[in-house]
């Protein structure tokens, strides 16, 4: 069974900066004892960063912040970073799980939107077409959901 929760040990940490290790490429280059370190002030300024686990342990996390675009003058709830190592159904059931927390998360914080980006790697952009069958409205590599008018 799928639960999300807020990371709560430096274990969580480890293990959540270890699946972005997984997954990455050296297109950006990354330091894993740096992601440690940032991820560790992240949850210390209590920012929203969530992780699903199932019976295999983690299996994704989501950092999500207030974001201030120049082209509008309302903040957004935007995902800074995801991260997920598991495939097919299970990896749909944690975009599913963890973008609905952020979801939750910016009701209760009264944003009007909720953004969420793919990945340079992942061109194809599954990740954003997960979310648009889920309802969210996507372009290319980009998913959006307005909770409330502009």
């Amino acid at each position: 069974m799928l639960t999300v929760r807020k990371l709560a040990s430096a274990k969580d940490i480890r293990d959540c900066v270890d699946i972005y290790v997984s997954i990455a490429d050296d297109f950006l280059p990354f330091d894993r004892d740096h992601c440690v370190r940032s991820m560790d002030a992240l949850v210390r300024a209590r920012k929203f960063i969530r992780m699903a686990e199932d019976e295999e342990g983690a299996a994704a996390w989501i950092y999500a912040d207030e974001v201030r675009h120049r082209h509008h003058p309302k903040p957004v709830f935007q995902q800074m970073y995801y991260a997920g190592h598991r495939r097919g159904r299970a990896s749909y059931e944690c975009v599913k799980a963890l973008h609905e927390a952020m979801v939750e998360e910016a009701r209760r914080l009264g944003y009007w939107m909720v953004i969420s980006v793919g990945s340079h790697m992942a061109p194809e952009n599954k990740y954003v077409r997960m979310l648009e069958s889920l309802g969210w409205t996507a372009r290319h590599s980009t998913a959006l959901m307005r909770l409330d008018g502009p």
